[in-house]
């Protein structure tokens, strides 16, 4: 019976949404500003698009190469928010949860060239509705949302 508890339990947290009322009570806890879920959400956006758009592919890659892309990618989207007047510090964290991220959602892909581009849209999309202030989350998604901010908030 426990088990079937648990798994019940298990379900809910994944599925069922937060209200609106919850999810303001959590925003204000814990000091989430909307401005920068968008800023985040740029940041991570501009990643993608710059790592998918500057790929040479499989077959004129390694796997030492593609971190070394991820490496490079990463430091001229730092450099370009700089530009913007936007510094973010040095977060090996953050930098390596997307790395982490990048590598098995991205780099381990096979036959990626042919579907790059919905690659490309579908995790853009993904990080938008992670990071949107205003969509209805499921506590997972919280859960989620929160350790993202919290690690981008290390670096302001």
């Amino acid at each position: 019976m426990s088990n079937k508890r648990n798994a019940e339990e298990f379900l809910n947290y994944i599925r069922t949404p937060l209200s609106q009322n919850s999810l303001n009570v959590l925003y204000s806890a814990n000091h989430i500003k909307y401005e920068r879920c968008q800023l985040f959400s740029d940041f991570i956006e501009s990643l993608i698009i710059k790592l998918i758009d500057t790929y040479m592919g499989d077959s004129f890659t390694k796997p030492q190469q593609r971190i070394e892309h991820f490496k490079w990618c990463w430091d001229e989207n730092k450099k370009d928010f700089s530009n913007e007047n936007i510094n973010l510090k040095e977060s090996q964290e953050l930098f390596y949860y997307f790395q982490q991220f990048m590598v098995e959602s991205f780099y381990k892909l096979t036959d990626k060239d042919e579907i790059i581009g919905s690659v490309k849209e579908r995790l853009i999309r993904l990080w938008n509705y992670i990071l949107s202030y205003t969509t209805n989350k499921t506590r997972s998604d919280f859960d989620t949302f929160l350790d993202v901010y919290r690690l981008f908030e290390k670096t302001l």
